[in-house]
């Protein structure tokens, strides 16, 4: 089967083809021996952590690499200070890099909805291990997590049930609430997705503003949180979303808000959905790639 890949712009610093190579200890930062020697050594840590059954820590490892390294290049140095005790697989994909398949001999599966996620300390990296070069003191955490998907919709109806954004959300970590689904969002989609929240005790976070449109109270209008067609009335840190749900953020009378459906708005995959970032397109290629 012929696969097209889709032209992604990501600076990537390429230097093995694959991690099955031998590569002399030496060598692992790559440049010439005499270069590598001035150059400071960088401590780090790695930690692995199993998402699925539950937040369990695997293993921590401590490495010192060079200045200048890769993630990468980092990698294939633990592999050579814990002999038998850290091992990685990876598939090198042209100009989008490589993709770590498995760590410690567990795999992503596409089947069974399952990947390692790449954390720089608790911040999900939206870049890849060819593009993030470790600092002094780094704590880098892969977490094999299971993913699903959900669509996200955006819709003013005091303006014609007027449709605001519509955002295909793919690789979500099972458990995330919305409330961490839409910050995720709103970092990926750069100005195309905003909101405001108002913090309450005991409650959460309610929506006061999204996509510049404020709740009006005097004027009764609010932004209320549906799934398909059922009114949610919970606070977004309180919402879970599951594999195929459409997340309907509606603008709209304070007094419609438990009686009336909200407008219908097609999710799937049409040209206007806003996806969530270049992570999610790229991990969507290669798990097609790795299937194939």
């Amino acid at each position: 089967m012929k696969l097209i890949l889709p032209t992604i712009a990501l600076t990537l610093t390429l230097t093995y083809v694959c991690c099955d190579a031998t590569v002399p200890l030496d060598d692992v930062s790559g440049g010439n021996s005499t270069a590598n020697a001035t150059r400071p050594l960088v401590s780090i840590k790695l930690t692995l952590f199993e998402e699925v059954a539950g937040h369990v820590r695997l293993n921590t490892y401590d490495v010192e690499i060079q200045d200048g390294d890769n993630l990468y290049q980092a990698m294939l140095k633990l592999e050579m200070v814990y002999p038998g005790n850290f091992s990685f697989n990876a598939t090198y994909y042209g100009g989008l890099g490589h993709y770590i398949k498995g760590i410690n001999g567990v795999f992503a599966s596409v089947q069974n909805k399952l990947f390692w996620g790449l954390y720089i300390f608790n911040f999900f990296s939206d870049v890849g291990v060819d593009s993030y070069y470790p600092k002094n003191g780094d704590h880098i955490i892969w977490k094999y997590m299971r993913y699903f998907s959900f669509n996200v919709s955006v819709i003013n109806t005091t303006d014609g049930d007027k449709v605001l954004g519509r955002y295909a959300m793919n690789y979500v970590n099972v458990g995330t609430s919305l409330y961490q689904a839409i910050i995720d969002l709103e970092k990926r989609t750069t100005q195309k997705f905003n909101f405001v929240t108002g913090a309450y005790p005991r409650i959460g976070h309610k929506i006061e503003a999204m996509q510049g449109l404020w709740a009006d109270y005097e004027r009764g209008l609010v932004w209320a949180v549906y799934n398909n067609d059922t009114f949610l009335g919970k606070t977004v840190d309180c919402v879970f979303p599951d594999e195929g749900d459409h997340i309907k953020f509606v603008y709209m009378e304070h007094e419609d808000m438990e009686t009336a459906a909200p407008p219908t708005v097609e999710s799937g995959s049409s040209k206007d959905i806003q996806q969530t970032g270049v992570t999610v397109i790229l991990l969507s290629t290669l798990f097609v790639i790795y299937n194939s």
